[in-house]
């Protein structure tokens, strides 16, 4: 039963046996690693049924059910170790629906957009803004449920999902990239003079903007060409 021998066992016998499994495996931790933090979970806290008892009414049948050919098959298996009955425990899925919001909360980091803008008529500065990450949570319980059916305790690293900050270099020229324009004086219908004020003009390489590192919430200075035009 569970790859340990049976044989000639009593039902009680059998039913302790199962018990000190039982203790055992829900004395086994899960580690959950996710970046310098971790949690660790007793299997047991994950375990809503260990099936033991369907594991052991299906050791005390062998050789006690069907016909007598099937009988004596059975147990013809079982005395030469071709017959093994192996119990599944069933999880809790509301526990580990809570480890998983726990794990969230110590993966989760929200997403911050970019943001460029002239300064002091001199050079760009270009706020890389943040990636956002997110536990995905079906891949994270579905290797929950892989640990607790093979009894593995080796740490799990969580699966993420991410939210990758990008930044469109073209958006970005249209919008700060501007011609210069002088400063002129316009007559007026009514005869008067108005003076037209001048346009600062603003030019930059779009590659040095491509060449950041996006993502990392970082904020860097970017080389412009600023023309400031006279009357």
């Amino acid at each position: 039963l569970h790859g340990q021998p049976v044989g000639g066992m009593s039902k009680g016998e059998l039913s302790a046996m199962l018990r000190k499994s039982d203790g055992e495996i829900g004395g086994l931790q899960l580690l959950v690693k996710a970046g310098d933090d971790q949690i660790t979970t007793p299997f047991d806290d994950l375990i809503a049924d260990y099936g033991t008892e369907a594991a052991q009414e299906a050791a005390m049948a062998v050789g006690r059910s069907g016909n007598l050919f099937s009988n004596s098959f059975q147990m013809v298996r079982a005395m030469l170790g071709g017959l093994d009955i192996d119990f599944q425990p069933t999880p809790d899925q509301e526990a580990i629906g809570r480890l998983s919001d726990q794990v969230e909360q110590l993966v989760h980091k929200d997403y911050e957009e970019p943001t460029y803008q002239v300064v002091d008529d001199d050079h760009l500065e270009v706020y890389a803004g943040v990636n956002g990450e997110d536990l995905d949570k079906d891949a994270f319980q579905k290797a929950v449920l892989e640990k607790l059916a093979k009894l593995d305790t080796t740490e799990l690293v969580p699966q993420l999902s991410e939210h990758l900050v990008t930044l469109n270099v073209d958006t970005m020229y249209q919008e700060l990239a501007v011609e210069p324009k002088d400063a002129y004086v316009e007559q007026g219908s009514d005869g008067g003079y108005q003076v037209m004020p001048h346009t600062v003009g603003v030019d930059f390489n779009k590659s040095d903007v491509i060449a950041l590192t996006m993502g990392n919430g970082e904020t860097y200075e970017v080389p412009a060409t600023i023309t400031v035009s006279e009357l």
